[in-house]
């Protein structure tokens, strides 16, 4: 790890050593911080209050940018999470309701190198697959975690997303501007923070197993923009699950399904004034050796509704995750099903920073281990 950050910088000094580019030219920096202030009300485990922070920094060097070669991108990504979850110790809901809460943890999240060829690029490196795979765009409005990464793929099985991710060998390729094919292969457990605490610890090994998983993209064109996006995906985990069915037995491989939706539904929603756009996703598992059988989310988002505020965005969404019957069973579950709903605004000040308030009513928390519960949340978030 030690090295491969090394090298990174070296290609700083390469660069103004050959007089091939100005360091600026090739490197570019983020870092953003968000924090989440939220409230239950009423229902769950307990009433109370938490905060929730994330800083994330992130590196990326562009080889053509410093006059190497065409289409080479190294990237690098650390952050810090930290607060005391509201999940965890009030609310009681599977789904987790702030997509950034993840515990004290500081780590290197992703460290990657991306090569384009043409219509074809390839990746190496630790990725988080969330960030290529299982996206909706305008479900990414909403602060509920369910609506960034499907919960019948992250309930049920170890894969890499945030907050540890897993090393990856990720394969894309273009067929002109419609269609896309993604295939990626990563190590089939990333481990937790007891084992994996900085994530930097690979251990790729046949008894964790691989996770492979595959997505065709399509795209619709209105008038020159993409009107809508529809991806089908599948993948496979080559690991070994418990059978609920029959617990004393365990089953090899885990696989599923799944859908996204991103659609605007006039066509002033192309354009970045007033639009109205629907985003739906969906999944499906065998229940045998699943926590999740299925899950659906769909949502509204509208931005731009105050005039000359173009970039706000109003939310409203639902996202319903069904429990396995063999698994509610066998763990003495009460209810089916966790129902989550959000309502939110939010605030955009330049495009560098946002306050965003969050209304959350949890049906079931815990599928219905806990009482219905009532949460409201404000998240900030500074980008520069």
């Amino acid at each position: 790890m030690k090295s491969y950050t090394v090298f990174l910088f070296s290609l700083c000094i390469a660069a103004d050593i050959f007089g091939q580019s100005r360091v600026s030219d090739a490197f570019s920096f983020s870092t953003k911080v968000t924090g989440d202030f939220i409230y239950n009300f009423t229902g769950g485990i307990k009433q109370g209050y938490t905060y929730l922070g994330m800083e994330d920094f992130s590196i990326e060097f562009d080889s053509e940018a410093a006059g190497w070669w065409k289409g080479g991108i190294f990237f690098v990504h650390g952050l810090n999470a930290h607060g005391n979850g509201m999940s965890e110790n009030y609310s009681g809901d599977l789904q987790v309701l702030s997509n950034i809460d993840a515990g004290d943890y500081t780590g290197l999240y992703e460290f990657y190198y991306m090569q384009g060829i043409g219509n074809f690029s390839f990746l190496i490196g630790q990725h988080d697959l969330n960030t290529e795979f299982v996206g909706t765009k305008y479900g990414g409005t909403f602060i509920n975690s369910s609506f960034g990464i499907v919960p019948s793929i992250s309930l049920n099985m170890p894969v890499s997303i945030y907050p540890v991710a897993a090393p990856c060998l990720l394969l894309k390729y273009q067929s002109g501007n419609t269609l896309v094919y993604k295939f990626a292969v990563y190590d089939g457990d990333p481990g937790n923070f007891e084992t994996n605490r900085f994530n930097l610890q690979w251990n790729i090994n046949s008894k964790e197993g691989a996770f492979s998983i595959a997505e065709v993209e399509y795209n619709r064109y209105l008038d020159g923009q993409i009107s809508g996006t529809y991806k089908l995906g599948s993948y496979y985990h080559t690991g070994t699950f418990l059978n609920y069915t029959d617990t004393s037995t365990f089953h090899k491989g885990n696989f599923g399904i799944y859908a996204i939706v991103d659609q605007a539904l006039f066509n002033r929603s192309l354009h970045a004034g007033r639009g109205l756009c629907l985003y739906f996703q969906g999944g499906i598992t065998p229940q045998r050796f699943n926590q999740v059988a299925y899950y659906v989310g769909t949502g509204l988002r509208y931005h731009g509704i105050i005039s000359n505020r173009y970039y706000d965005e109003l939310g409203v969404a639902i996202a319903h995750t069904s429990m396995g019957k063999a698994f509610c069973q066998t763990y003495q579950i009460p209810k089916r099903s966790e129902t989550a709903l959000e309502a939110t605004y939010k605030f955009d000040f330049g495009r560098k920073y946002s306050i965003q308030p969050s209304l959350q009513y949890i049906l079931n928390p815990g599928a219905g281990l806990f009482k219905n519960c009532f949460v409201s949340l404000m998240r900030f978030s500074l980008e520069y």
